[in-house]
């Protein structure tokens, strides 16, 4: 089971060419692709920052991913607000990258990130390949 960062839904959904083939290859043989409710937030927060531009608004573009992709979301329930609080190591203070980890260990999931700090986090399993 995989689970996607924020930067890779956002390049997942919009198939853009940020994404190496490789892993192209490895989410779309996956029959459900987990994606954490924080990364809706981080998308429509970079909308409102200007730092993302989407061709519809982010609910529509939330809508459109959901239905086009075999997208699971993944709730912010009490497990994963408190696991958050709770991880393993030496872990940065970015509370949307901690929900994320804390989704990956209680679904037991691979996150597909490009992100250094959890590339280098040892207490999860993550994929990036060029």
């Amino acid at each position: 089971m995989i689970l996607l960062d924020t930067h890779a839904l956002i390049w997942y959904a919009n198939e853009d060419g940020e994404m190496p083939d490789s892993l192209w290859k490895r989410i779309n043989q996956e029959d459900q692709i987990l994606v954490s409710a924080i990364s809706v937030w981080e998308i429509a927060m970079l909308v409102d920052k200007k730092k993302l531009i989407l061709n519809v608004p982010v609910n529509e573009w939330i809508e459109i991913a959901a239905n086009h992709f075999p997208i699971v979301w993944v709730d912010l329930n009490i497990d994963i607000c408190l696991k958050s609080t709770q991880l393993p190591g030496d872990f940065h203070k970015d509370p949307a990258d901690r929900f994320i980890v804390a989704s990956c260990l209680l679904n037991k999931a691979k996150l597909i990130t490009r992100d250094k700090n959890l590339l280098t986090y040892p207490y999860i399993e993550t994929e990036w390949s060029v």
